[in-house]
């Protein structure tokens, strides 16, 4: 994760690649997924839908933030 913040305002990146349970049963090549998360905050500002944070732990099994 890549986090650039000041004062006011915070944006922070992520990039993700992935493979399905059902992926990996499939005879077919199996086929990785990208994804890309931006998420811009403005601080003293409240929040709209989950959090970076919250995506990652929810997706990724045994993550924990820095």
């Amino acid at each position: 994760m890549i986090v650039l913040s000041s004062c006011c305002w915070a944006v922070r990146v992520v990039g993700r690649r992935w493979i399905n349970d059902s992926d990996l049963t499939a005879a077919d090549k199996v086929k990785e997924k990208d994804a890309i998360y931006i998420q811009f905050v403005l601080k003293g500002l409240g929040n709209i839908g989950d959090s970076t944070e919250q995506l990652l732990s929810d997706s990724i099994p045994g993550y924990q933030s820095q």
